[in-house]
């Protein structure tokens, strides 16, 4: 795995694995369906963390509740502007297995989120809204590339 998280040798403090949980943004806790992507993630013992919009500023380090990862002081975390994704989900600390299982079902409940993310030792230092920026530009552009094969 990441030697961010691992530790890199027998000399450093070895830094635990992040513990498994998925950060939703925009994803409603009071619709059926925000209450059914929240069953299916706790069915498997994960965790759920709803990223509101005054947290857009924070790190994705400090959503995940990483150590090491300070809350960004009150002019830093103002809420920069709304990015362009209307929901996402940060999948943290799940090995390439479980990350499967989760999307498969997903995917058997016909539960679709667009715009997902896997927890790196690099996106962890970002701020949400930069984040969901560059996943909204990355699934633009998906879409654009699939739109010209099919023509």
């Amino acid at each position: 795995m990441w030697a961010f998280f691992k530790g890199v040798d027998d000399m450093k403090a070895r830094v635990p694995a992040p513990k498994e949980r998925v950060l939703l943004y925009g994803i409603s806790e009071e619709s059926e369906r925000g209450q059914a992507i929240r069953k299916t993630i706790s069915a498997f013992g994960m965790e759920t963390k709803t990223i509101s919009g005054d947290m857009l500023g924070q790190t994705v380090g400090w959503c995940a509740e990483l150590p090491g990862f300070p809350m960004a002081e009150k002019e830093a975390a103002e809420p920069p502007e709304a990015p362009g994704a209307q929901e996402a989900m940060i999948l943290c600390g799940l090995d390439r297995k479980r990350l499967d299982v989760l999307l498969a079902a997903f995917q058997a409940q016909n539960l679709q989120v667009s715009l997902k993310a896997v927890l790196t030792e690099y996106n962890a230092k970002w701020p949400v809204a930069e984040l969901l920026h560059e996943l909204t530009k990355e699934h633009e552009a998906m879409l654009r590339q699939f739109k010209k094969e099919k023509e």
